[in-house]
């Protein structure tokens, strides 16, 4: 882990890694988006509503880039580490037992569950949401193990 102390009696159980497929796929739409916008005439309607996508789908590209290389999440035995930024280190945790309830979203087409959303809902506090994590289906069996959670909703 980098920089942050663990408890005596803790070890970490899984590091969660975000799924680098996504933003793969949106530089593939980036560019996709660029050649279509180049081949239609330069002042058509349709150019124009083009590149009107392209900012906000580059803007998404970014924070996918940061999400996916600055942000670290951590699953101990008994609590949940979640650090944001790489300079500015805005560190989370939660007691495992503080977990009510995980909620879980895939993709239509993802049929193995490899890439998930997670929705960790925790008491008196504001819901963590764990995009596009890869392998999630054995990290959701892994916290609903050590939380003691019964089921996992599916949203």
């Amino acid at each position: 882990m980098k920089n942050l102390p663990l408890l005596p009696n803790e070890k970490v159980i899984e590091k969660v890694k975000f799924a680098k497929r996504i933003f793969l796929i949106d530089i593939i739409l980036l560019i996709a988006i660029l050649s279509l916008s180049q081949q239609f005439q330069q002042y058509s309607l349709l150019s124009f509503l083009l590149i009107f996508l392209f900012f906000p789908l580059l803007i998404k590209t970014l924070f996918d880039f940061y999400r996916i290389n600055f942000h670290y999440v951590y699953i101990t035995n008994e609590r949940l580490i979640y650090q944001k930024g790489l300079i500015y280190k805005r560190i989370r945790i939660i007691n495992l037992s503080n977990i009510t309830e995980i909620l879980i979203r895939t993709h239509l087409l993802d049929f193995n569950k490899l890439l998930t959303t997670y929705k960790i809902i925790v008491v008196n506090n504001k819901p963590i949401i764990l995009k596009n994590i890869l392998n999630g289906d054995r990290v959701g069996r892994k916290v609903k193990s050590i939380v003691g959670i019964v089921g996992i909703k599916i949203e």
